[in-house]
């Protein structure tokens, strides 16, 4: 789309063809911070589709593709009780969770798709990219 996120209109028409010919579908990727362009599609809204076609009979694993921002999860603040709109809740990084981004704010579309990973079938990781953790190639 025109952030540089999966159109899910797009994979929704998809998947809607593969229902209607019968096709499996072994999975998607969703991919939490392009190389490129830092984009992060929206995999909440993905769960949905997913939860859609599920009810029609049609189901499919969701990949996290997190080898860039995957890592950002563990700097978030404790998931608010009761699953308050992450709207309201006040957005801060403490010293005290996060040594290393204690200055700046992941946007609340991010944030929002880093509490849906719990909801996804597996996810990649690679602390060396924005972990800053170095090791040899």
């Amino acid at each position: 789309d025109r952030n540089c996120r999966m159109d899910t209109e797009f994979l929704k028409h998809e998947l809607q063809k593969c229902l209607e010919q019968r096709w499996p579908v072994i999975g998607v990727t969703v991919v939490f911070g392009t190389t490129q362009e830092g984009a992060v599609d929206d995999l909440e809204k993905i769960l949905e589709i997913r939860k859609h076609f599920a009810e029609k009979g049609l189901t499919f694993y969701i990949h996290i593709d997190g080898a860039w921002g995957g890592y950002f999860a563990s700097v978030m603040q404790p998931n608010p009780a009761n699953e308050v709109s992450i709207e309201n809740v006040q957005r801060r990084i403490s010293a005290s969770c996060s040594t290393m981004f204690n200055e700046s704010q992941l946007s609340t579309h991010f944030e929002t798709q880093l509490r849906c990973l719990k909801d996804a079938n597996s996810i990649t990781l690679d602390p060396h990219k924005s972990g800053f953790c170095p090791y040899p190639a």
